[in-house]
């Protein structure tokens, strides 16, 4: 039977479809059960405020998601999280419904487009991503609805001639692309496969017509780009106030570095590679994944054209492979996180691909119909497995580290925020919950939070942006308001520009004076709040979500931990609390050999760190193993010998893998390769660095 090109195949009547939509009610239900009750780490809280706000987020802007998300601001009940998250829940759950109705149209059986429904919808990363504010999840349900469109249009003569269809075509094609862009364009040789044998009969004048009119309606939200500044201080930079300013936005020129990687080759292409198989394996269970390879020839056999199932491959490897042409990472934790957020489309083409192979498995025989019920274990298994990893009711992570910031400063602080890792999370305390209202919150780099300091579209020189930040704060210090930083504060360093006013660090932040003495502050009562907080970070209940934010956020909660004196378990298996603790031991200890040990075990469980992480990584040991080296200069060569191919052995793969000459570890392992001689590691340095001044 060859069903995947037949023409004027329908549903299965209003009584299927109506059980799609139900179904696509409880997943809404389902998503928004299990979902957080506040913000999360990474993006979410910068969505958040600028949907809330009707603001601009970072570049491309996002703008329907913007919209949207402030539409859904409005609706009753729940936190502004939860609320702005109920976008995503629908867009997840109308995705899954979309993929039912595809099945239901090549096939024409209920029981297979339910099962297509749940399958999708109660997979891990499908689940997981409904539970985030983002704008993967609008993605996913607009990239899908276009290329449901596109499939109705070349199902009968009627359809390629229906101007309604093109021109919806069009709309939601607009609509994607003013939603996230660059995954849509993605999509387009998938599209492009689609249309190929009907490409004489869609490339009309008329059609061409009504879907160039879909696509300049959905592409208008893009004018909230040149009108945001009238209407909201949530931007993440200033006015655009130039054709040339909105392109460059538009195309992420700020985030160029960002978005290649120097050191980016075919061993990390082939690292992500995997990453994606290992997810096309288990997203809807190792079934679905081998009943897509056994069926595949038989699918490809009864098809009457080769391009449907080529769009369904193309869609696939969409984000999983072409998404590397534009978009190259060093592989890291937080790229990977990011990477699994991506393929909400590209799983839904993959599980359509593998239904029609199970279809040409087990149509026309006896046992077709047992066959589909068993398939319902499928979503079984995938509702048990996955329900208490993403039931992330009492993820509280955010909501405690704001408390732990915002309620122990005095009143009317001024506060600055600084990056990714903080900035959205206390401002979504402060500026949607109403948390410590008498202080003020501004970003040092002048992002996302109003009252800049300066403005970020401005190409002005480095010591314009220090004099705006000393201006703001002397102003504050000068009528008595107390004036703190979350790290050092940014744009200035020790070596080329010091920062000229005096700090405290207490840990979690530092809090900036003039003159000594510091001012008197007592801050005791945070220790038994930070030690709850890793309490609760230790061991969760759920799987968290963006590991890398957390761990850098716990890492600042271990160092306030260590500066107040305190002591917490996790200094003994937290990777990051471990580096801490072994830079303590080493500097105010001047304990090296059990620094060694957690510098060691430190780097074991940091694998997934960022290179240039691990690189300062791997410097702080090479130092302390240099001091356990010099403090012992009776050490015979044997035991110095084995000390020193240990120290290359771990340290060496570490700087190789961060080919940049910003490496802080390669010259100083450079050095002691050529004291020592160890040549063969000295030449492997040479070479990698060859183009660096060491």
């Amino acid at each position: 039977m060859k069903t995947t090109s037949m023409k004027h195949l329908a549903g299965n009547g209003n009584k299927s479809k109506g059980l799609l939509f139900a179904l696509g009610i409880l997943l809404v239900i389902l998503y928004a059960w299990t979902g957080p009750r506040g913000t999360t780490p990474e993006d979410a809280s910068e969505f958040i405020l600028t949907a809330f706000f009707r603001g601009l987020p970072h570049p491309p802007g996002y703008p329907l998601f913007v919209w949207l998300g402030h539409l859904c601001s409005y609706l009753p009940g729940g936190s502004p999280a939860q609320r702005i998250a109920f976008l995503s829940e629908l867009c997840i759950a109308a995705s899954a419904v979309v993929w039912g109705l595809w099945s239901l149209s090549l096939f024409q059986n209920t029981l297979l487009a339910a099962w297509v429904t749940l399958t999708f919808g109660l997979s891990l990363p499908i689940w997981s991503s409904a539970q985030l504010v983002e704008v993967y999840p609008l993605h996913t349900f607009l990239l899908t609805l276009t290329f449901f469109l596109a499939f109705k249009m070349t199902q009968s003569e009627e359809n390629l001639t229906n101007k309604g269809l093109f021109f919806f075509f069009g709309l939601t094609l607009g609509l994607g692309l003013a939603n996230h862009y660059p995954l849509v364009v993605l999509a387009f040789p998938a599209l492009a496969a689609l249309f190929y044998p009907f490409k004489d009969k869609i490339f009309r004048l008329t059609q061409l017509i009504c879907v160039l009119s879909g696509l300049g309606l959905g592409l208008l939200p893009y004018l909230h780009l040149w009108f945001v500044h009238h209407y909201s201080d949530f931007t993440f930079s200033g006015p655009l106030q130039s054709t040339s300013d909105f392109f460059d936005y538009l195309l992420r020129k700020e985030y160029a570095n960002n978005d290649r990687s120097k050191v980016f080759s075919f061993r990390e292409l082939g690292l992500y590679s995997w990453v994606g198989l290992k997810m096309l394996f288990g997203a809807f269970s190792p079934l679905v994944f081998l009943a897509a390879l056994l069926g595949s020839k038989r699918f490809l056999q009864k098809c009457d054209s080769i391009t449907f199932p080529l769009a369904l491959i193309l869609g696939t490897l969409s984000s999983f492979l072409l998404l590397f042409f534009f978009w190259q990472p060093d592989f890291y934790r937080l790229a990977i996180e990011l990477f699994e957020t991506f393929h909400g489309f590209a799983l839904g083409c993959f599980l359509l691909f593998a239904t029609n192979g199970i279809w040409f498995l087990i149509n026309g025989k006896a046992t077709s119909q047992t066959s589909l019920r068993v398939l319902f274990l499928v979503p079984v298994f995938l509702f048990l497995t996955n329900f208490k990893p993403l039931d992330r009711r009492t993820d509280t992570f955010t909501k405690d580290y704001a408390s732990l910031i915002l309620d122990s400063l005095p009143p009317q602080s001024l506060l600055l925020v600084k990056g990714d890792a903080d900035a959205g999370i206390i401002a979504y305390a402060h500026f949607l919950e109403n948390k410590r209202p008498d202080i003020s919150v501004v970003s040092q780099v002048a992002a996302l939070l109003p009252k800049k300091p300066f403005d970020r579209a401005t190409d002005i020189p480095k010591n314009q942006h220090q004099i705006a930040l000393l201006n703001l704060i002397s102003a504050h210090l000068a009528i008595k308001r107390p004036v703190f930083s979350i790290g050092p504060v940014e744009y200035f360093s020790p070596q080329t520009s010091p920062f000229p006013l005096k700090t405290k660090n207490y840990g979690l932040f530092q809090e900036i004076y003039e003159t000594d003495p510091p001012p008197q502050r007592d801050f005791s009562s945070l220790i038994s709040k930070e030690s709850d907080f890793l309490d609760k970070v230790i061991a969760p209940s759920f799987e968290p979500n963006f590991q890398h934010y957390r761990n850098r956020t716990i890492s600042d909660v271990c160092h306030a931990l260590l500066v107040a004196g305190g002591h917490h378990q996790a200094f003994d298996v937290l990777p990051r609390c471990l580096w801490l603790k072994a830079q303590w031991l080493h500097v105010e200890k001047r304990d090296f050999e059990t620094a060694d040990k957690l510098f060691l075990k430190a780097i074991e469980g940091s694998q997934l760190s960022q290179n240039s992480e691990l690189a300062d990584m791997g410097k702080d040991f090479l130092l302390n193993r240099l001091k356990i080296l010099e403090t012992y200069p009776e050490m015979d060569s044997l035991t110095r010998k084995s000390l020193l191919e240990e120290t290359f052995r771990v340290t060496l793969p570490i700087a190789l893998d961060f080919k940049t000459c910003k490496n802080n570890l390669a010259p100083r392992l450079l050095r002691l390769a050529v004291s020592s001689g160890f040549e063969k590691e000295a030449n492997a340095l040479r070479n990698a660095f060859s183009d660096c001044n060491f």
